[in-house]
């Protein structure tokens, strides 16, 4: 069946035989549904643990990254074995260019096994409560924060005597204590509960006391608190003030005498987290597809250009490119330590010029190469150049916008208009990066036809 099938590809669909792409386009749908399940199987919510478990989650990513090294390695030694191209079979115009199109979605199919397994966890967490649900849970726990005196390191100190606010005594001779008022960090919904106990609204305290209560019981957690315990611990107004008689533990701890009143808050706030993050994580998950993307798009170009030219060619043209950035490297250097009055926030626009030097020259020579019809010569190692350092041209240029108006947003003059333009593009970096991405896929529609015509030139 295997045999009958790649027969026909090879008779049919050369590139999709060539490729591997049947074979290949198979196994990796299976690792990636393995991982997914693998994920789904270990996301599940216990509400009795405190903190991620790395070691397992790190073992988990760590196979999954050994898996895409393995298969990619098994794929090359398939792919490398027949090149069509450097054998002048005779092809289609666009064939180089659906067989680089073809390795890009195999290769980011194959880099996918984290994202997929991380995935997997996703949506088992989804599966215990509806958005809506999670976020009223959510804000239960977030609120109820302030309501349960813990530690130290939550609360600022503050005098007894007078407003709680109010430091205007010398610290040393006024005796100083704890308030629910100073409770720290801030947020809309601790602002929401403090305004409450400023204000005395009594049954507002006790409806979340209640409410979080029946967050704790739905999940089996303990606590030896009442909604009329609690309120008579912390409900003390105006000051709320904190002392270790109403002091409420955010843990259940063993064998510990001095703990009289507890709450399970830490294991209950550490599942919801888990629950709200795997709704609202958009953009982590977006900033994971780019990553795999762009990786996938360099190894993918790597080894375009590597059947294209030569191996040789392309080992000169990894040579050359490790001695451009350290000649990079050391041209800033020298011009941020010798007296040029360059400043170093104006090395990245010099970086620009030689990187935008290079690449023009690199073009136009190979340009001139096609219009002559001349021999190739060092034109096979300014292909692999070229097709390595056009996808991050225009990452360069972005890096440089962005530098060079966030400078300006600190100045007197067009500073509102600058902030807003500022603003627009740092909060739509990730979509620069997705139109950079397609950006450079039609382009490579273009440059693989020019590479095509390229083959033509003679040798010498």
């Amino acid at each position: 069946m295997f045999t009958k099938t790649q027969k026909r590809l090879l008779e049919n669909y050369p590139i999709l035989w060539n490729t591997k792409f049947v074979p290949m386009g198979i196994t990796v749908l299976f690792i990636n549904i393995f991982f997914f399940i693998a994920g789904y199987f270990s996301g599940a919510i216990n509400f009795y643990e405190t903190d991620y478990d790395l070691n397992s989650t790190t073992v988990i990513y760590l196979i999954s990254i050994l898996a895409s090294l393995l298969i990619l390695i098994i794929w090359l030694l398939f792919y490398i074995k027949n090149n069509g191209f450097k054998s002048f079979y005779p092809k289609k115009s666009n064939a180089l260019y659906m067989e680089w199109l073809l390795t890009f979605i195999l290769l980011a199919g194959n880099l996918s096994y984290p994202f997929s397994y991380s995935q997997g966890i996703k949506y088992k967490v989804r599966t215990y409560a509806s958005k809506q649900e999670i976020y009223e849970a959510k804000k239960i726990v977030d609120q109820i924060q302030i309501l349960i005196p813990d530690s130290y390191n939550y609360y600022q100190f503050s005098p007894v005597e007078n407003t709680i606010d109010s430091l205007e005594k010398d610290p040393d001779s006024t005796p100083m204590h704890l308030s629910l008022l100073n409770f720290y960090p801030y947020n809309k919904e601790i602002e929401k509960v403090k305004d409450w106990l400023i204000n005395e609204q009594k049954d507002s305290i006790r409806n979340l006391i209640r409410e979080y209560l029946y967050l704790q019981k739905k999940h089996n957690l303990s606590t030896n608190l009442t909604v009329d315990s609690w309120m008579k611990l912390v409900y003390n107004p105006p000051k709320y003030i904190v002392t270790q008689s109403n002091y409420i533990s955010n843990s259940k701890i063993q064998n510990d005498d001095n703990i009289k009143n507890y709450v399970e808050f830490k294991k209950l706030d550490f599942a919801y987290q888990k629950m709200y993050d795997a709704y609202n994580n958009g953009n982590f998950y977006n900033e994971f597809i780019l990553i795999i993307l762009y990786i996938a798009l360099s190894l993918s170009i790597a080894i375009l250009s590597f059947r294209t030219t030569s191996g040789k060619s392309w080992l000169i043209a990894f040579i050359t490119f490790g001695l451009l950035i350290f000649i990079n490297g050391i041209i800033s250097v020298i011009f941020l330590l010798f007296p040029f009055n360059v400043e170093e926030s104006n090395i990245i626009y010099l970086i620009d010029l030689y990187w935008t030097f290079i690449f023009l020259y690199m073009c136009i020579y190979v340009i001139f190469k096609l219009y002559k019809k001349s021999a190739k010569n060092k034109s096979t190692i300014l292909i692999n150049l070229i097709l390595w350092i056009l996808p991050y041209m225009p990452i360069l240029y972005y890096t440089t916008f962005m530098t060079s108006i966030s400078e300006s947003v600190y100045s007197e003059y067009l500073n509102q208009y600058i902030n807003t333009i500022y603003l627009y593009f740092y909060n739509h970096s990730t979509a620069f990066f997705w139109i950079n991405l397609i950006f450079v896929i039609i382009i490579l529609f273009f440059i693989a036809k020019i590479i095509k015509n390229w083959k033509a030139l003679p040798e010498e």
